[in-house]
């Protein structure tokens, strides 16, 4: 479908956690008109498959990686036990035996098998072919659907309350006021006393150690991090990349997106998907940026390459990933232009489902350095770069790809690398397979040129009746900074401010109040039916944590809950890429621990020193609000720009 232009994207998915396990295929961004083409040529693509099997070099290699990822058991940031317990409940729940997803056992020396008996062909025939359960869905977009249903709803509701008498509308009125009082009063001692909680003794004043030794390999920086893995080695090489213009970041983050996904000098891009597959457990690309703490006018900007590989493949590994970093080729145009379409529809996508973190970074662009790398090289001004791009690519494209190919020669150099390794020591064979692969050139050379873009109060409108709310800003000018004790501030904020008065109250899905190292602080509201009630609800937490630290009330959940943030339990990936951004941050061990103690003994008059500077926070900071026409006309003066996905 991508190659005939007939889809932007096309995926399938699998839900397998419920009672009625489904499977979902998908062609997104399609042209309302081919709505048969597309079906047609999903039927016939899917026939054929079945009819000549598929191919089994690229079958083994999925079942490869997928083994992987599943004895590593490595879920993000969620810990592994409650994984595991979601786990067992997919089965247990629907009277299933609940061990059955979580041992591995045979299970892929058993599907190896019946791909090589043409069980996946008869799978997908039986699914996708011969279902008589199953049924075709055309989404088409609407400018005027989502005002009819509001007008539709809105009408409904005045016809009900028509029909009240008094005595119905004094009832409800009542009952409201009771829910009211009930969502804003505090739970009782006794209440909150049946909750297990831990001891500010049950906490050590060190937070753990994430083991770095800085050497050499051949001539190049290595953090290494003696860390058992279980027989992996994670693998991050930083490019310094400090040095691109703000202008240059839109592209680079294109290239993070093309390298490994297109063809080299030696391999095509499928045969060189299966190779990843193959020998990599993970491969990312990003840029990522990092200030010093409580140093938001500047940062450090990385281009980083991530992998991971089983010990014994890592040199072949290595020699891969060298690959498609010196050698990929930018000439293919329809392949650019379809993985340009891609990117887009992704984005498309987080601003309408997950709109809260790309507010935030529009935000943050407006007192951070960091914050801007963050804004254009993954958030809407860089989907906004990739609209024009799109736009005239056909009279961009040849200049393009030169582009990406001078970008590649500047920054995928040696004199720019730093190389970190978790896991297993690196052996010489790293050296050779990847260092030596890469080309000479020149360091980053001046200071970073970027700087934050200063305040601003926009709106985004997205097809959604719902929003995402931002506000924040640096705390330095109002007379704050990064610290242990503003964690905890930030704790109580969000879970004893916040959550009643944005989420329960209001409605919204989530919200709170990030703090960043680099001293900048964010309100923000998740899947919201009330923008501006919330921002107004950002303005009143001085007033709350006044009158909230005042009593003089106990800290210990707040404490331990800003600890637990500080410093969550983390798996051996984790541990190097956490120390690695300690390293590039310019943060010890002993910092650490400052920042450790200074939680332990925050006390309500130390945090009411901090309330000021976050007043003055919510009362100057930038705003950013994603939503509906509706939502960001609601807001008014609140904002000063307004754009449309």
């Amino acid at each position: 479908l991508l190659d005939r232009g007939l889809a932007q994207d096309v995926r399938l998915s699998v839900m397998d956690g419920i009672l009625q396990p489904y499977a979902l295929l998908e062609a997104q961004n399609i042209d309302g008109g081919q709505a048969e083409a597309v079906e047609a040529a999903l039927q016939a693509e899917l026939e054929r498959l079945v009819r000549e099997g598929l191919d089994r070099r690229m079958l083994a290699a999925a079942l490869a990686n997928l083994e992987f990822q599943t004895r590593e058991r490595d879920y993000g940031s969620i810990p592994r036990g409650l994984a595991f317990g979601l786990t067992a409940l997919s089965t247990w729940l629907y009277g299933g035996d609940p061990a059955a997803s979580l041992e591995v056992g045979e299970l892929f020396a058993s599907l190896n098998r019946k791909a090589e008996e043409g069980w996946f062909e008869t799978l997908l025939e039986r699914l996708f072919l011969h279902n008589p359960h199953g049924c075709e869905l055309l989404l088409l977009p609407s400018a005027a659907l989502g005002a009819q249903t509001r007008a539709g709803e809105e009408a409904r509701l005045q016809a009900a309350a028509a029909r009240w008498d008094q005595a119905e509308r004094t009832a409800l009125e009542r009952e409201q006021e009771a829910l009211l009082a009930w969502q804003t009063a505090e739970d009782t001692p006794q209440a909150r006393a049946t909750l297990p909680r831990l001891t500010l003794d049950d906490v050590s004043d060190a937070p753990a150690e994430l083991p770095t030794r800085e050497a050499v390999l051949g001539d190049r920086p290595l953090l290494y991090h003696p860390i058992p893995a279980g027989g992996i080695r994670y693998i991050n090489l930083y490019f310094d990349a400090s040095d691109l213009p703000e202008e240059a970041l839109p592209l680079a983050s294109l290239l993070c997106r093309l390298l490994g996904e297109l063809g080299t000098a030696a391999h095509s891009a499928g045969e060189l998907r299966t190779l990843r597959q193959l020998l990599l457990g993970e491969l990312s690309l990003s840029l990522e940026a990092y200030s010093g703490v409580n140093a938001p006018e500047t940062c450090q900007v990385l281009l980083c390459v991530s992998f991971s590989a089983l010990d014994q493949k890592t040199r072949d590994a290595a020699a891969l990933v060298a690959e498609f970093l010196t050698e990929t080729s930018f000439a293919d145009r329809e392949a650019l232009r379809a993985i340009l379409r891609q990117t887009i529809t992704d984005l498309e996508q987080q601003l309408i489902t997950s709109g809260a973190q790309l507010a935030i970074n529009r935000v943050m662009a407006g007192c951070s350095a960091q914050g801007v790398v963050q804004e254009r090289a993954e958030s809407f001004a860089f989907y906004q770069w990739l609209k024009d791009l799109e736009r005239d690519f056909d009279g961009r494209a040849e200049g393009l790809a030169d582009e990406l190919s001078r970008l590649c020669r500047r920054v995928l150099v040696r004199e720019r690398l730093t190389v970190s390794v978790t896991g297993a020591a690196p052996e010489e064979a790293l050296e050779t397979a990847l260092l030596a692969a890469l080309p000479q050139g020149r360091p980053a050379e001046g200071p970073c040129p970027l700087r934050p873009w200063g305040r601003r109060k926009e709106g985004i409108v997205i097809p959604a009746g719902i929003s995402f709310a931002a506000l924040g800003g640096s705390l330095l000018p109002h007379g704050g900074r990064y610290c242990g004790a503003a964690r905890v501030l930030g704790r109580i904020a969000s879970l004893s401010w916040l959550w009643n008065a944005v989420r329960v109250q209001g409605g919204a899905y989530g919200t709170g109040l990030v703090l960043g190292d680099q001293g900048c602080a964010c309100f923000y509201s998740y899947r919201d039916p009330s923008a501006k009630r919330s921002l107004g609800c950002y303005r009143q937490t001085a007033d709350f944590l006044r009158g909230f630290l005042a009593d003089r009330p106990d800290l210990t959940g707040a404490i331990l809950g800003a600890v637990a943030e500080a410093d969550p339990l983390l798996l051996p990936r984790r541990q190097g890429k956490t120390a690695d951004s300690m390293h590039f941050k310019g943060m010890t061990w002993e910092d650490r621990r400052a920042l450790r103690r200074d939680m332990l003994t925050a006390a309500p008059e130390r945090l009411a020193e901090l309330v000021d500077c976050l007043e003055g926070l919510s009362r100057e900071g930038g705003v950013c609000v994603i939503g509906s026409q509706d939502q960001i006309d609601a807001c008014g003066r609140e904002l000063d720009a307004v754009y449309t996905l």
